[in-house]
């Protein structure tokens, strides 16, 4: 990254957090148009939102389910049952599709985070005619300060995919290395709430845009555009969403298990099969009960190491009883109760295969 873009963000990202401190109903969220957006499409991101948890690491970084002419298949038939002015926009020779994929490609960022981005920002991918140029040249709002002019050198459409995409890789990085906004660091919105990020996709969508604004704006609407997007590219067959990580997930370390309930944090319960190979599955700390989320298999509290309780997945159709869960076995357990003073029962759980 050449020195002057280093000194260029810095300045972008003063202007903005003056900008929005100085006027705090200036943020463009408070303002937004497109009605159908507030409405639920589906469990795709995660069924409830949370402020901590937007979206995945790994959805984030993913430049591979989608490509330029899914994106374009997705301009000429939208979610809002409208063919989009993207689909015939052109921007030096280039289909916006394009222009997409090229940026998302270069700074290995999902294109559909800067296309649900575009949207929650100047509302362009439902729009059916071209807006005002003013509109395409802050397209993710990327150098473009609110109530402020846009730097002359990230105006216009393709100026501002490589930007948004630049300053998503860029926040995504800081976070791994301390950034003001990391994951497992708490910190005050604009709203303002505390959220601590349970991981860097997270951490920077919130550096991007510091605001919550549950129900009306935010990264509550870049979470539920998201949804709406995931949804529509699903049903029309263009896109396989990445699993949410959840109890019973496969993993290998505690950063493929970014969820968490209450105060609890999803880890990686990690062990070694009957056949010696390396094995793990998402669990959560437990004494009595587990939470449940729609459209997975049901949990179950149980004691797999001394003293402890771990969440698992009981053995149901939706994990093929245990076999979508590599390294474990229908086995009967009892529930650890703990100090939680929940009734004893037992329940046939996906256990790991010892």
């Amino acid at each position: 990254m050449s020195r002057f873009w280093l000194v260029a963000l810095l300045v972008f990202s003063q202007a903005c957090s003056e900008s929005m401190e100085e006027d705090s109903n200036a943020a463009h969220p408070l303002d937004y148009e497109e009605i159908q957006d507030y409405e639920g499409p589906g469990d795709v991101f995660t069924p409830v939102f949370d402020r901590h948890f937007v979206v995945t690491d790994t959805f984030y970084e993913d430049i591979d389910s989608v490509g330029a002419d899914e994106l374009q298949d997705f301009f000429e038939e939208t979610p809002y049952g409208t063919r989009s002015w993207l689909a015939d926009a052109r921007f030096d020779g280039k289909r916006a599709a394009d222009l997409i994929m090229d940026a998302s490609v270069e700074f290995r960022i999902n294109p559909l985070l800067l296309l649900l981005r575009m949207q929650v920002e100047q509302g362009l991918v439902s729009k059916t005619t071209r807006p005002s140029q003013t509109r395409v040249d802050r397209a993710l709002g990327c150098g473009c300060p609110d109530n402020r002019p846009c730097m002359s050198q990230f105006k216009g459409f393709k100026n501002q995919m490589r930007c948004g995409a630049e300053t998503h890789r860029k926040l995504f990085d800081l976070s791994e290395n301390g950034g003001a906004w990391s994951a497992g660091r708490t910190k005050r919105s604009l709203d303002p709430l505390s959220v601590t990020p349970r991981n860097h996709a997270t951490a920077a969508l919130y550096a991007y845009t510091p605001w919550v604004l549950q129900g009306r704006g935010g990264n509550w609407l870049v979470w539920n555009v998201g949804r709406r997007f995931l949804s529509h590219l699903e049903a029309t067959g263009a896109y396989s969403p990445v699993p949410v990580p959840w109890v019973g997930t496969q993993c290998a370390v505690d950063a493929d298990c970014g969820f968490s309930s209450g105060q609890k944090e999803g880890f990686c319960f990690r062990f070694v099969d009957q056949a010696d190979e390396e094995r793990g599955f998402c669990t959560l700390p437990c004494a009595g009960g587990c939470p449940d989320r729609s459209g997975q298999a049901t949990t179950f509290c149980v004691e797999l190491e001394v003293g402890q309780g771990r969440c698992v997945s009981k053995a149901e159709d939706r994990n093929d009883y245990c076999s979508e869960i590599p390294g474990t076995r229908v086995e009967t357990f009892e529930r650890f109760v703990g100090d939680s003073g929940a009734s004893l029962a037992s329940s046939d759980v996906c256990g790991p295969d010892f």
